[in-house]
């Protein structure tokens, strides 16, 4: 039987089933004729009737995903075996049954393959019911399973710093669930949005911008077309972390309008998901607070910074206040983007464009990547500043590094002024540098 056959024949059984469970049937006739069904007729039976009932989407979820493992009972080999004799149409919706309940906590956008900590701290392990459902489908959903495995493999490459390689590993798994969505279903445009969250990554930290904004915009159409059929908050949180990754595509440009008006919805979709469930959507929320700050500072609206870092910091107290974790790394950044708003805010005049020294004594003290890059608000001095203050600042070793730094700095930057050769070699070597910074920040680690 080929493949749309065999999903034609599973609706007609199921179909046929239900017309005959309203002609009064003894259940036990009922009960034999159900078991001889096959898993996938099965499948839509049960779905067909409990949506006949009112019932809430958390129950019906779990009905459903109860029903295919033959109400728990089932064994791995016996779970295995049901879903590899479906059509691959029923298959993939069995999947997304299985991993549309709440007990499925790990799902969506993920950068690293482990939680972050203020999901772990949120109750989002990894449970042995997702465990269940994840090995199985990497068992009979062939496909699926090696985009997923292509996926974590560019993130692996992205660590190490080869953006360019993982770009183009991933466009490999973007281009089978893409395929997967033309020939079998659209459950996999979840998947596909998050391939694409990865890939506009890779290419942002590869400097194609035009790339990595074209690779977010259809993330997020995509978000948006599933947003609409499934209601759940992984969903909606995805939609702001491409939200905001859009919005750092903007600032990278200079185009802050844009940037300060997508970081702002990402923000009020938090702000909603927060006010549901503080423990799980609180940090994310204080986070985006802080990236904003940085926004407006970058944009020379300092009182609107000022504000805004308040709000920041305030929801980082509030989290303690109420108990939840949140990452000590963020709570750091957004006291460090505080201080350099008072900075920026405190200085007496403008910082003067054409002299380096003052221009980065405006902008923290980046004095020769201030000189290279002809800003104290390009986003490779916002990096570096960064790990100055999180990294180096942290250690005895890194503060006598950022003496001698200051110490002998200025004189260089003074002569890079004056000496384009040597500049763009300096250049060159800060690039490398910066990308390997962003792809350490972006992965989690230190």
């Amino acid at each position: 039987m080929s493949v749309s056959n065999q999903a034609e024949q599973a609706g007609m059984d199921a179909q046929q089933f239900l017309e005959r469970a309203t002609d009064a049937l003894p259940a036990s006739e009922l009960e034999d004729s159900l078991g001889r069904l096959t898993p996938e007729a099965r499948m839509l039976v049960w779905e067909a009737l409990i949506d006949g009932v009112p019932v809430n989407p958390v129950e019906r979820s779990r009905a459903l995903a109860g029903h295919l493992m033959r109400e728990g009972k089932a064994t791995l080999g016996e779970f295995q075996e049901d879903l590899a004799s479906m059509s691959p149409q029923g298959r993939a919706h069995a999947f997304g049954l299985l991993t549309s309940t709440p007990d499925y906590k790990l799902k969506g956008i993920r950068w690293q393959p482990y939680p972050y900590p203020y999901e772990v701290a949120a109750g989002k392990r990894v449970t042995a019911y997702q465990t269940t459902v994840d090995l199985v489908r990497d068992l009979v959903d062939v496909d699926w399973a090696e985009a997923m495995s292509t996926i974590d493999g560019s993130k692996r490459q992205a660590g190490d710093g080869d953006w360019a390689g993982a770009a183009v590993t991933v466009q490999r798994a973007v281009s089978t669930l893409e395929r997967l969505i033309t020939t079998v279903s659209t459950v996999y445009r979840h998947d596909l949005a998050v391939a694409l969250y990865h890939l506009e990554a890779y290419l942002g930290n590869s400097r194609d911008r035009v790339g990595a904004r074209a690779a977010i915009e259809r993330s997020l159409n995509l978000l948006v077309e599933v947003q609409k059929t499934v209601d759940d908050d992984s969903v909606k949180f995805d939609i702001a972390k491409a939200l905001a990754s859009r919005a750092v595509i903007f600032a990278e440009t200079g185009n802050f309008t844009d940037a300060l008006r997508g970081q702002a919805a990402s923000i009020a979709v938090l702000e909603h998901l927060a006010d549901s469930d503080l423990r799980e959507f609180g940090p994310p929320l204080a986070e985006h607070l802080t990236q904003q700050a940085l926004f407006l500072r970058s944009a020379g609206d300092i009182p609107e910074a000022t504000s805004m870092i308040a709000r920041a910091l305030a929801s980082f107290e509030h989290l303690v206040a109420s108990g939840v974790r949140a990452d000590p790394r963020f709570v750091e950044r957004a006291r460090t983007e505080e201080a350099d708003i008072r900075a920026a805010g405190g200085s007496p005049s403008a910082p003067d464009r054409e002299d380096p020294e003052k221009q980065a004594r405006a902008g923290g003290g980046c004095y020769i990547a201030t000189a290279v890059y002809g800003s104290s608000e390009a986003p490779p001095v916002l990096t570096l500043r960064h790990f100055r203050d999180e990294n180096l600042a942290q250690s005895g070793a890194g503060r006598a590094f950022i003496r001698f730094y200051y110490a002998t700095s200025p004189a260089i930057a003074k002569r890079l002024e004056h000496a384009s050769v040597l500049n763009r070699v300096v250049r060159r070597f800060l690039d490398f540098v910066v990308r390997k910074l962003d792809g350490r920040r972006r992965s989690g680690t230190n």
